[in-house]
C-alpha cells in the first residue's frame, strides 16, 4: 500500500521538508481500507473514481493538495489560465525541465495542477480528442475510446464556444488562405473549426470543475473517502488493488522510488531495485508552441472576447515525402504577446544564460517595467495572437529521479527539438501561416506585427527561424507517455514476458510484473494525440474503470485475470 506524506516540491527541490515531516506525523495512521486506492486527484481521477462508485465499489483517494486546491479569483477564469498555472501551491506544483539544449539550454516551465480536480483547474479549458488516427496505436478498440469521451462529454457538460469578434476575423483569414471549414469539432480533423468545445459553464463561462461534478456526489454517499495533503513515496507489496493517477511526472517518480525501473540508475540513487523495466520514465513527448502576435488596427471590445478568450483553431496536415505530420493553429486575443515580450527581451539581453540567477531576475523585471509604459502596454494588450503548435513530435524525453528523497521533485528532460524533422516541421506550419497576412480579412483586422517581425515574417532564412525558435518556444504543457502501454500492434504480436521490453504497463493498464498496481494517466499513453490532452486523459480514467470492472477488453481479447 503506497505510504503517504504531506506537501509538495518546488521547482527548485526547496520544498519546506520540515512542514512536510510535520504533516506526515498527522496523517501516518489513515485508514485505506477499500476496494481500490487511487493516488492523485486529476482529470483521469475523476472519470476512474466516479465509474468504480457508481459500480458500487469502496474508493479511497489520496491527494498531494488540498481539498480546497483552487483560489476562485485565478481558477474561475479559463482566460487566466497562465496565471494559475504558475500561481504555485496550493494550486499546482512549479516544476520545471533540466537545461534544453536545443533552445538555448533554457529551463523550461512543466507546471501541473495540484489538489483535487488536478490540472483540471489550471488549463484552458479547450477540449478537443484529437484525430480518430491517433488512436489507431492504441491496443484498444475505437469504439470503446470513443464511449469515454462520450461519457466525460456528458458528464462535464462540455459546451461548444461559437467563434466571434477578431476570432471569427483570424478564422476567416485562415479560409480566405484556403483552408476549409471543419465538419465537426470534437474530433480534430483538417480545417477551419470556427469555435470551440470548452469545459466550461454559465453566461459568464467559469471553469467546470470535474471533481464537484464527477466525485462530490459519491463522497457525500459515502461510496468515495479523500484524504489530503499526502504525497504518496512508494508502493508496497501487498497484493492491495491500487491505481496510479499522479500524472505524466509523479507516477514514473512513485514507481521509481518503489524500485521499479533501470536497476543500475535505481542503484545509483540508492535505491534498491525490484522490477527490472528500463522503459520507466522514457518516452515523455510534449507539444510545442510558438507565438505570432499583431497589433489590432481597431480597439478589441469586451464582446469580442468568448467564454474561454479563445476563438477557433485551424488543424493543419504537413505532406513531407510521402509522411504526414500535423500541427494546429490556435487563435486569441491578446493572448501571449503581454506575457512573452519580456521573456523575449530579457533573453535577447542576457544571451545563452550569460549571468547569475539573479542578473536574469533583475533583467526580466525591468523588462516587464518597460512594458508597462501605457503606449507599449495598450499596443499589446489590444493584439491578435496566433498558437503555433507542432502536435505530433518526434522527439522522447524522460523522467528521472534528483534523488532518493521523495520530497525532491523529479528531473524532467524532454529533449525538445532534438530531433530535425520536428523543426522542419514548425518551420512548414510556420510557413503555412505566413499567408494569413495577406488575405483580405487581415487588412480589416492587422495594423502591424508584433512577434516575431517582419524580417523573419517573410524571410526564408532558416537560420533566422532557428533563432526565433529557440528563443520563443515554449511548452504547450501537455506531457505524456511516461509509463507507456504497448501500442496495438506490440500487444496483438508479442507474449505478455515480452511486454516489458517495450512499456511499463500492459492493455489492461497494469504494471508489469506486480499484483494489483496499474496506472491510469496521460503517462500510459503510447502517442501524444494532435490536440490538448485534457479529453485524452477523462477518457484513459473511464477506460481503466471499464478495463477493471470487466466490461472492457483490448483490441485482442486475452483472457487473463483481473487480478493480475
Amino acid at each position: 500500500m503506497p505510504s503517504a506524506k504531506c506537501g509538495s516540491a518546488d521547482e527548485e527541490g526547496h520544498d519546506g521538508k520540515e512542514e512536510i515531516d510535520k504533516a506526515w506525523d498527522e496523517n501516518k495512521d489513515l485508514d485505506l481500507h477499500c476496494d481500490y486506492l487511487v493516488v492523485g486527484g486529476g482529470c483521469s481521477s475523476c472519470s476512474l473514481v466516479a465509474c468504480l462508485a457508481a459500480a458500487g465499489k469502496s474508493v479511497v483517494v489520496v491527494e498531494a493538495g488540498g481539498a480546497e486546491p483552487w483560489e476562485r479569483k485565478v481558477v474561475d477564469d479559463p482566460q487566466s489560465w497562465f496565471a494559475a498555472a504558475s500561481h504555485g501551491r496550493p494550486v499546482s506544483r512549479l516544476y520545471r525541465t533540466v537545461p534544453q539544449l536545443a533552445v538555448l539550454s533554457k529551463l523550461m516551465p512543466a507546471f501541473r495542477g495540484e489538489g483535487f480536480g488536478g490540472t483540471g483547474n489550471v488549463n484552458a479549458c479547450i477540449w478537443c480528442r484529437g484525430r480518430r488516427e491517433d488512436y489507431q496505436q492504441w491496443p484498444w478498440k475505437l469504439e470503446d475510446i470513443e464511449k469515454g469521451f462520450e461519457f466525460a462529454e456528458r458528464s462535464l457538460r462540455v459546451k461548444r464556444v461559437p467563434a466571434k469578434g477578431s476570432g471569427a476575423a483570424m478564422c476567416a483569414m485562415m479560409r480566405e488562405s484556403g483552408f476549409k471549414t471543419c465538419k465537426e469539432e470534437l474530433w480534430a480533423e483538417d480545417g477551419v473549426a470556427e469555435g470551440l468545445y470548452a469545459t466550461v459553464q454559465g453566461e459568464a463561462g467559469t471553469r467546470t470543475s470535474a471533481w464537484k461534478e464527477l466525485v462530490s456526489p459519491w463522497i457525500a454517499k459515502g461510496r468515495v473517502k479523500v484524504y489530503p495533503h499526502c504525497n504518496v513515496s512508494r508502493v508496497i507489496f501487498d497484493r492491495k488493488k491500487v491505481v496510479l493517477c499522479a500524472g505524466a511526472f509523479d507516477s514514473p517518480k512513485i514507481l521509481l522510488l518503489s524500485g521499479i525501473g533501470d536497476p543500475e540508475e535505481l542503484e545509483e540513487k540508492t535505491v534498491p531495485p525490484l522490477i527490472n523495466n528500463p522503459n520507466v520514465g522514457r518516452h515523455l513527448q510534449d507539444h510545442l508552441i510558438l507565438v505570432a502576435a499583431f497589433a489590432a488596427r481597431k480597439p478589441l471590445r469586451s464582446c469580442d472576447t468568448n467564454d474561454i478568450g479563445t476563438h477557433g483553431m485551424c488543424h493543419v496536415t504537413i505532406r513531407r515525402e510521402s509522411r504526414r505530420r500535423h500541427g494546429q493553429i490556435l487563435f486569441k486575443d491578446s493572448w501571449n504577446a503581454w506575457e512573452v515580450l519580456p521573456e523575449l527581451c530579457s533573453g535577447m539581453v542576457l544571451g545563452q544564460n550569460i549571468g547569475s540567477e539573479v542578473i536574469s531576475r533583475v533583467v526580466l523585471i525591468v523588462c516587464k517595467l518597460v512594458f508597462y509604459i501605457p503606449g507599449i502596454k495598450w499596443m499589446l494588450r489590444q493584439s491578435l495572437t496566433a498558437g503555433i503548435c507542432m502536435m505530433d513530435p518526434r522527439s522522447r524525453g524522460r523522467v528521472r529521479l534528483r534523488s532518493n528523497d521523495p520530497r525532491d521533485p523529479p528531473l524532467i528532460d524532454p529533449r525538445y527539438l532534438s530531433e530535425e524533422s520536428d523543426l522542419v516541421l514548425l518551420h512548414d506550419l510556420w510557413s503555412t501561416f505566413k499567408s494569413v497576412k495577406t488575405s483580405p480579412s487581415a487588412k480589416e483586422w492587422i495594423l502591424a506585427e508584433l512577434l516575431p517581425g517582419a524580417p523573419l515574417m517573410y524571410g526564408e532564412s532558416m537560420s533566422w527561424f532557428k533563432w526565433w525558435v529557440k528563443l520563443a518556444c515554449s511548452s504547450y504543457f501537455h506531457p505524456v507517455g511516461t509509463c507507456r502501454m504497448p501500442s496495438g500492434k506490440e500487444w496483438e504480436t508479442r507474449q505478455s514476458n515480452e511486454l516489458s521490453s517495450v512499456s511499463v504497463v500492459d492493455a489492461f493498464l497494469r504494471v508489469h510484473g506486480t499484483v494489483g498496481l496499474r496506472i491510469a494517466d496521460c503517462s500510459v499513453a503510447p502517442r501524444i494525440p494532435s490536440a490538448p490532452t485534457q479529453a485524452m486523459a477523462y477518457m484513459i480514467g473511464y477506460q481503466a474503470a471499464q478495463l477493471m470492472l470487466g466490461t472492457r477488453t483490448p483490441k485482442v481479447g486475452r483472457e487473463e485475470s483481473e487480478t493480475r
